[in-house]
């Protein structure tokens, strides 16, 4: 993990597009943020492409990945019904990053905060497996990839068990499910029943059961709020009946069981799909995951996560739907996480959706301008830095472009090696600090460094404007 020194002039030449000799195509740079946690940008000119990669050591001390939800609650009685962005769960987490992951229900009139896929944080159940689609999990020593099976049930004494269909999502048609505590608001439509469950352990196992009583029972309630040690049942259409006859005061027990990986090593997880590398083969499973030819073929900005043979993991986001960079099959995807050493690898959500946050900045460029508001990511924690702290930038435009300079308190120049450059939606800029207009206007240029953060701005049109 050995910062990359190797730029040259010729190289931020043709970034910028400019010079009349033979520009390099391809340029990468490297960034050792904390002992084990790097940041890696990649610029192909050919394709055009930008990759931009977190790579994680697991057992490196302080350096944490951490399953994560807007405000920490699946839903909320909000606008966005529980999505929010990864700059927002950066701050809610008091972490360093954070990126985005599973999939959520998306539509022009209303989209909510349930990851579609499995999610599971320290142990802890937070959302069921949709269909059978891939999972990443992983632990302070070991990640792996796989695939999810949940059943649940609630026993009442002398009754017939009554299956659970799902945990921590909007109830469907002639459905059961359990919302916890993490789901924040339990969502229902009428005709429908809920039960409120009073508990002492509110967390819902991988594996296990739970002891609750009926505290109370209503009908066609939308939005029942989920409080402190307590469970709430909704049930939807023909299943509504099988929740009425409960009574309050019943002592009913939640069984639970999760299967594919083992929780004891890989307490945290988060779903996605298809897979694109298993034991270091390419392995689309997009057909059998269900997803259509136009998905797998089409480039669009995407969103992956992988393991080395080393159980060093990989974040990754490739921009896309812009000129400067037109995103990723996921064949070449699969490529990608291929040639980043990766032996296993999974898909997760994309389009405007893709999104990493670094510093309290977005490094990427989302192709919808802005952060998307989605239903959950995976937040960085790193221990506290150690280096030059900035304090100040310069911008200095230059021969070759805008030339961007992080400065300590004392006003010396911090090297670019401890520096982790980000700029707003209408410039882009590299990790030498060269600074470049795409759409151009007001660009916000921001620097990271020492634990510390500072901003610029500069007023830019792009090159032939």
């Amino acid at each position: 993990m050995q910062l990359n020194r190797s730029l040259t002039i010729f190289g931020l030449l043709g970034l910028l597009g400019i010079g009349s000799m033979p520009q390099p195509t391809k340029q990468s740079w490297e960034k050792t943020l904390a002992q084990g946690f790097m940041y890696r940008m990649e610029v192909d000119l050919e394709a055009p492409r930008t990759v931009h990669a977190v790579r994680i050591s697991p057992k490196a001390e302080g350096v944490r990945a951490i399953p994560a939800l807007p405000g920490k609650n699946v839903f909320d009685s909000t606008a966005t019904v529980g999505r929010g962005t990864m700059t927002r769960m950066t701050i809610e987490y008091d972490a360093f990053g954070a990126i985005n992951a599973d999939f959520f229900p998306f539509s022009a009139d209303r989209s909510t905060g349930d990851p579609l896929g499995f999610m599971c944080s320290a142990g802890e159940l937070i959302s069921s497996p949709g269909r059978t689609r891939a999972v990443f999990a992983w632990g302070d020593e070991v990640s792996a990839t796989g695939n999810v099976a949940f059943t649940g049930s609630l026993k009442v004494p002398g009754g017939t068990p009554i299956r659970i269909n799902g945990v921590n999502e909007e109830t469907g048609l002639n459905q059961v499910v359990l919302s916890s505590p993490m789901g924040g608001v339990a969502l229902v439509r009428a005709p429908s029943t809920s039960v409120v469950l009073k508990t002492t352990t509110p967390k819902l196992p991988l594996d296990g059961e739970i002891s609750a009583t009926v505290e109370s029972i209503s009908a066609d309630i939308a939005s029942i709020p989920v409080g402190p040690d307590r469970l709430v049942l909704t049930a939807q259409g023909t299943a509504a009946p099988n929740l009425s006859a409960l009574k309050p005061g019943t002592a009913v027990t939640i069984s639970i069981k999760c299967t594919g990986f083992d929780w004891s090593k890989t307490p945290n997880a988060i779903g996605g799909g298809p897979n694109l590398l298993l034991k270091g083969e390419t392995k689309i499973t997009a057909t059998e995951e269900g997803f259509g030819e136009a998905f797998s073929t089409t480039r669009h900005p995407r969103t992956a996560v992988g393991r080395t043979k080393d159980g060093d993991v990989w974040w990754v986001v490739v921009d896309g739907r812009s000129k400067h960079s037109v995103g990723a099959s996921l064949a070449e995807l699969a490529a990608i996480m291929k040639r980043l050493e990766c032996v296993d690898a999974v898909n997760l959500d994309g389009g405007g959706s893709s999104s990493l946050t670094l510093g309290g900045s977005p490094v990427n460029r989302p192709s919808g301008g802005t952060e998307r508001a989605v239903a959950n990511g995976v937040v960085f924690q790193i221990p506290k830095s150690t280096g030059p702290a900035v304090k100040t930038v310069r911008l200095v435009k230059t021969a070759a472009g805008v030339q961007a300079f992080a400065s300590d308190a004392s006003g010396k120049t911090i090297p670019n090696a401890f520096v982790l450059w980000s700029a707003s939606a209408g410039g882009w800029i590299d990790q030498t600090g060269m600074l470049r207009a795409i759409a151009g206007g007001t660009i916000k240029v921001s620097a990271w460094a020492g634990g510390q953060r500072a901003d610029a701005s500069i007023e830019l049109q792009p090159a032939g404007n």
